[in-house]
């Protein structure tokens, strides 16, 4: 079966990307499944390095729309965030991070007697 990747794919899906869209929606919109997308990307260098510019180019739109929301713009928060974490690799920080030069125990007890 002959393929049906075209060279213009490339600046395509590298622009779509970065207007906030997924992989899959894409290929939608091409009436090509996403399996082809993602096979394509594996046979065609130049198309690898679009998709890969393009979904860097999202998570500057997702960054975006964050920083707009905490700005005060227009914005659901709740999607931001969902987009933040799903797409653009963002995630909650649970590690503790002491820069105060007291122990665990010391800002423990502290908070305590408060």
């Amino acid at each position: 079966m002959k393929s049906l990747y075209l060279p213009e794919y490339c600046q395509q899906i590298s622009d779509y990307l970065a207007g906030g869209h997924s992989v899959e929606a894409w290929a939608g919109v091409n009436s090509v499944s996403a399996d082809a997308v993602y096979d394509w990307k594996e046979k065609y260098p130049e198309f690898d390095y679009a998709m890969q510019e393009g979904l860097a180019r999202r998570k500057d739109w997702v960054e975006k729309v964050l920083k707009d929301i905490s700005t005060g713009e227009k914005g659901n928060a709740s999607t931001a965030i969902f987009l933040a974490k799903n797409w653009a690799g963002m995630r909650d920080d649970h590690g503790v991070h002491l820069t105060s030069g007291a122990s665990l125990t010391d800002l423990f007890n502290k908070a305590n007697k408060a």
